[in-house]
């Protein structure tokens, strides 16, 4: 408690031309010291303070600590203002430090992504071929020659590379060799050759093999709920509960404290 007293005591005269500004910047000197040295914080704001707010929050939790500006679109559409209609609202995310706790969040794909990007196996299962190379060359296991295919020779220079989403198929040795890894994919049909036999192998990648798109900054697929009455308790700045949850499933882990 002394060192918030101390930091209110120092600032104070900075933001009093705003009351407003002066009463968020207090409470935001507390939040960080009450946070973890994990945690992060997000804030929401709309248009009108949303440059202020950024301006307290780097004061406070540091330029550094910047993660990301997320535009939430909040409603669909409006038409009663003398200008752009707003539509969206602002959160600004900080982290106390930069060990964040930070789980990547996924979106399904779309499925005009998936009809221009995937095409349909023998089982109506969507796939498409990705390369089995990376750029670089090396003179380690994943720069030798495999079934006559030389990764060094390819562009500018190339290395075996086994894409992470079918290590989970692999015997441990061959996620640490790339070279049985190649064999063992093979042997489980997830190698597929270009040229009918005669070019580069690439790996069967199937649609339900990724996870979906990694989390934007922009998110437009979810409005905020005030008409359901499901979800809704009358409150004038409601938020959906799956934008919160996202925000939660996104900066916690299962046991920590969130306010």
């Amino acid at each position: 408690m002394i060192k918030v007293f101390f930091e209110e005591k120092q600032y104070t005269d900075i933001w009093t031309n705003d009351e407003y500004l002066q009463f968020m910047y207090e409470r935001l000197i507390l939040l960080r010291e009450l946070l973890s040295e994990k945690g992060s914080i997000y804030l929401h704001c709309d248009y009108r303070k949303r440059h202020h707010l950024h301006c307290l929050l780097e004061e406070i939790f540091g330029v550094n600590n910047y993660r990301n500006e997320i535009i939430w679109r909040r409603t669909t559409a409006r038409s009663d203002s003398s200008t752009y209609n707003h539509i969206h609202d602002t959160i600004l995310f900080f982290s106390k430090s930069k060990e964040l706790t930070w789980n990547t969040q996924y979106t399904e794909y779309s499925d005009a992504y998936l009809k221009s990007n995937f095409k349909e196996d023998e089982n109506g299962r969507l796939y498409r071929e990705t390369p089995l190379t990376a750029p670089g060359l090396r003179s380690g296991k994943s720069g030798e020659t495999w079934r006559g295919v030389n990764p060094g020779t390819i562009g500018r220079g190339r290395h075996w590379a086994i894409p992470s989403f079918v290590k989970a198929e692999l015997s441990l040795e061959a996620q640490n060799d790339p070279i049985k890894a190649l064999g063992e994919l093979e042997a489980i049909g997830r190698i597929k050759w270009a040229r009918d036999g005669q070019g580069r192998p690439n790996v069967i990648q199937y649609a339900d093999d990724l996870e979906g798109v990694e989390l934007q900054s922009i998110w437009t697929d979810f409005v905020a709920l005030s008409g359901n009455a499901i979800e809704s308790e009358d409150y004038p700045t409601q938020k959906p509960e799956t934008l919160l949850e996202r925000i939660i499933k996104t900066s916690t882990n299962t046991g920590d404290l969130i306010s």
